[in-house]
């Protein structure tokens, strides 16, 4: 039974649906110096009209069951959380703001990505609808105990459609898939072992203003560019990022007289049974750990050559959802409140021996652009995952229009503004190893 204040109505609740351990882990994770969100924005080559916007949106909510729903009512002596699908919101997830320079943009941007949307609150997302001169910016920031990135942008997706009067089908049942596909069993028959050597390696500091809060750099190339540099070692456009990713890793390490020992990098998988218009919203993905030690590094052929059958290993189907140590703060044998102080404990005592060193997240290619009508059109799509330290960086990467589209989202406390610049430049012509042209 829920207790709920006078101003609640039992009435506006439509059901009751339990966290699967990935929503929970990420209410554990979620701090407000580090909030777990995910963020996503389309920059579109018009304007939107506010009035059309606010509708688009409360009609997708409606539409998406999980997208209105809030955390039920909770003590610290229960031993799950539970959403609650309620029939309205309980407030409008939109604001407008202005913007004249591209530094205003990033200040929206950061203003509004520096907390997560409280999840007692329905909607758990927030939307932003920047109007710039010539071009509005869409940034949608949602808490990822709710959704994955992929579900962030079949969100996006439905808004845009929803705005333009297009069809959106949604499902008969949009609830029914909580758990991908594979589960949080064993991982599957045939699969190559993981490789975790600890302790990973850490990204060398370097900040002239160590504060609080997430910066983020932007970096977009041609698809073909990368798509070129990975045909000959069959692959993939992923794996190419990845292997860049270590090899950008090590030399900003060499360059600070840093070490950089035994990279992992963190990578999400789709673990939807289905891929399709219908597809629902949640944590319908899964976590790999793809580590490469100074040894697989000799040659950057050699290194693309292991981080490719590291991949395709991770990639069979019927691996677990999280690691068996993020399962048992999980499991619904504990109470709530015992879980998040033996987590936290953890977190202090072994956090910086098995934290990754970084996550590369790839939403992959964008088939339907968001397009909003014919006269706001996307011209720009990105996307990054939450990232906290010692880690201090994530890298989100989606491919719109053929355009290759990465955030290099990060920490203060270990990059500034500057230092972020220098870090996508290394990465950029780290890209040059994979005979991939660096203009």
């Amino acid at each position: 039974m829920i207790v709920r204040n006078s101003a609640d109505t039992e009435s506006a609740i439509e059901s009751l649906l339990p966290f699967v351990p990935v929503d929970e882990l990420g209410c554990y994770v979620d701090k407000p110096a580090e909030p777990n969100n995910v963020h996503l924005e389309v920059v579109l080559d018009g304007h939107l009209d506010p009035a059309g916007l606010h509708a688009a949106v409360h009609d997708t909510l409606a539409a998406h069951p999980l997208a209105r729903a809030r955390r039920g009512r909770w003590h610290g002596w229960h031993r799950r959380f539970n959403w609650e699908i309620v029939g309205a919101p309980d407030q409008s997830p939109v604001d407008h703001v202005r913007w004249r320079t591209e530094e205003e943009l990033a200040g929206h941007r950061q203003s509004l990505l520096d907390s997560a949307p409280p999840l007692d609150l329905s909607p758990p997302l927030r939307v932003r609808h920047a109007v710039g001169p010539d071009q509005d910016v869409l940034i949608l920031n949602v808490h990822h105990a709710a959704m994955d990135g992929l579900s962030c942008l079949r969100l996006l997706r439905s808004i845009a459609r929803r705005y333009a009067g297009r069809p959106d089908p949604v499902g008969a049942d949009p609830l029914a898939v909580r758990v991908p596909a594979g589960g949080l069993g064993s991982p599957a028959q045939g699969a190559v072992k993981a490789r975790y050597p600890r302790p990973a390696a850490r990204i060398a500091v370097d900040s002239a203003d160590p504060g609080p809060g997430c910066g983020f750099r932007l970096l977009s190339m041609p698809a073909a560019t990368v798509r070129s540099g990975s045909a000959e070692l069959g692959a993939t456009v992923n794996d190419v990022l990845i292997a860049t990713l270590v090899l950008a890793i090590e030399e900003w390490n060499g360059t600070h007289g840093r070490d950089a020992g035994t990279i992992r990098i963190a990578m999400p998988i789709n673990a939807r049974a289905t891929a399709g218009a219908d597809e629902p919203l949640g944590n319908l993905s899964r976590l790999a750990v793809i580590a490469s030690k100074p040894a697989d590094r000799r040659s950057a052929d050699a290194l693309l050559t292991d981080i490719t059958r590291q991949t395709a290993a991770a990639k069979l189907p019927g691996g677990p959802q999280i690691d068996p140590i993020s399962r048992l703060f999980a499991t619904p044998l504990l109470p709530v409140a015992v879980k998040a102080w033996l987590l936290a404990i953890a977190q202090r005592l072994v956090g910086p021996a098995i934290v990754d060193t970084s996550l590369l997240s790839n939403l992959g290619q964008v088939g339907e652009p968001p397009d909003f009508d014919p006269d706001t059109r996307a011209a720009g799509l990105w996307f990054s995952p939450a990232v906290r330290m010692p880690a201090g960086l994530s890298v989100g990467v989606v491919t719109l229009n053929d355009r290759l589209n990465l955030c290099f989202r990060y920490r203060r406390e270990l990059l500034d503004h500057r230092a972020a610049d220098r870090f996508a430049a290394t990465f950029r012509a780290a890209l040059d190893a994979f005979g991939i042209p660096g203009s």
